[in-house]
This record gives structure tokens, sequence and C-alpha cells, in this order.
């Protein structure tokens, strides 16, 4: 071993390398060797999720965003003027006023999201 490193474990440790624990003489190996002495747990555990956990965490992510809320947003908008204004003047709106269909697919969505 480098004289430093002997000097640095006298002054950190207060004593010879030979009298330290193997957890302390790990982390001198590791300073000599200027490796890191901790791993990335985050990476770890992304590496053994399976496909299905990482597919909802993309959901959950994008069900969360100001893009969702706005295209929700947008989707909802444009179906009660589309219903409302535009075929009411034709005669043919396919859910007019209160929205049943819509109301349908809300509680079916909010059914599905429950179970």
């Amino acid at each position: 071993m480098h004289n430093s490193l002997k000097n640095f474990v006298k002054k950190r440790f207060n004593s010879e390398i030979n009298e330290l624990s193997e957890r302390q003489k790990r982390v001198v190996e590791h300073f000599s060797n200027r490796k890191h002495i901790i791993h990335d747990t985050n990476r770890e555990f992304e590496t053994q999720m399976t496909f299905g956990q990482k597919l909802a965490d993309k959901v959950a992510a994008f069900g969360g965003s100001w893009t969702f809320i706005i295209i929700f947003g947008a989707i909802l908008f444009s179906w009660v003027l589309l219903n409302s204004f535009l075929l009411e003047r034709r005669g043919a709106t396919f859910d007019p006023y209160p929205y049943i269909l819509l109301i349908f697919f809300f509680r079916c969505w909010r059914r599905f999201k429950l179970q």
C-alpha cells in the first residue's frame, strides 16, 4: 500500500491498517482505487421491474400530467359543443342534453378504475 494511504488511514482512523475492521478496510480499498462505495438502488429497482409495472408507471405519469388534463378538457368541451350546438341545428345529436352517454362513459370509467 502507498505511504500516503497509510498516512491517511492513520490520520482518519487513528490506527494502523492491520487493526481496521473488514468494513473499514473495504472503505480504504475503495478509496485507494477511487471506486464508489455506494450503488444506485433506483437503477437496481428499475432493472427488476416487469413490463406491466413499467407500463403502469408510464400511464400514471401521463394521466397526472398537464398534457392529459388539457387533452381531456378539450375532448369534453368538444363533446358538449358538438352535441349542443352543431348537431342540434341539424336535429341529429347522438347524445342530447343532459349527455346520458357521456355520463355513462364516466361511470364505466370510474367503476373500471376502482376495481
